[in-house]
């Protein structure tokens, strides 16, 4: 098979595992957590197939550290959406990439 076939399919069975982990009692909310972390990584492999494998590792954990920070942040522009009802990853996406 190939490398991006493969990491698509990870990327939806992480995606199944992630809502079945909210629904089912009893799961521990951090499984989600770290399901989502998980689905990054195989995200980022998917799109950095061929690259070496610093990046294949460094970037998506660049990208978890910069989601939990932003999380943690106060400032308005970033806290305001926490609070809406707006699709918080896409603009975590677009607030990530205008501030790096």
């Amino acid at each position: 098979m190939r490398p991006r076939f493969v990491y698509f399919i990870l990327v939806l069975l992480t995606i199944v595992l992630g809502i079945a982990s909210r629904k089912i009692v009893g799961i521990p909310l951090f499984v989600g957590d770290i399901l989502y972390a998980v689905l990054v990584y195989f995200g980022f492999r998917w799109l950095l197939v061929k690259s070496k494998a610093p990046w294949q590792i460094g970037l998506p954990l660049l990208f978890c550290f910069a989601i939990e920070i932003q999380q943690l942040s106060t400032a308005a522009a970033l806290v305001v959406p926490n609070n809406t009802n707006i699709p918080r990853i896409h603009f975590r996406i677009i607030i990530l990439f205008i501030t790096f």
